[in-house]
């Protein structure tokens, strides 16, 4: 369990809710429904789940919160592309938050990559820990022979 308001990701990810709130208020009223939504859905969804993982008692419940942190990541940055295209935000704007976005899907994939090798390693010491001694093998061994 980590203190979820301490790591750079979920800082960054809840300022980003925040810039597409902002950036959505301009977008036409008939997207309400639509896009706006979407990208709000998205966007919170970023937060919510790194923090909600984080506060898990478990590496693994925190590995699948991260990894649908970082899959809401790539669908805002695919709204965000599309909003550009529709011409609902200007180049300006659009620079300014992908490149956010990306640095952001960036450092989460990094932190997933680390915290797949910590699992990975706690799981082969689980299967260390499961494999008989040799001195168990050696007494098998031995008493398979006599007979």
């Amino acid at each position: 369990m980590q203190p979820y308001k301490k790591l750079n990701i979920w800082k960054e990810s809840y300022q980003i809710v925040l810039d597409i709130y902002n950036i959505t208020e301009g977008f036409p009223k008939n997207e309400e429904n639509n896009i706006i939504a979407q990208m709000r859905r998205a966007a919170m969804s970023m937060p919510v789940n790194i923090a909600e993982g984080a506060s898990s008692m478990f590496d693994r419940n925190f590995f699948s919160h991260l990894s649908i942190a970082y899959a809401s990541g790539k669908e805002l940055e695919t709204f965000v592309m599309l909003s550009k295209d529709l011409e609902y935000i200007n180049d300006k704007s659009f620079r300014a938050i992908y490149e956010k976005i990306d640095r952001l899907n960036s450092q989460t994939y990094n932190f997933l990559k680390k915290l797949e090798l910590r699992l990975d390693a706690r799981k082969k010491a689980r299967l260390n820990m499961d494999m008989p001694s040799d001195i168990g093998l050696n007494r098998f061994t031995k008493y398979t022979k006599s007979r």
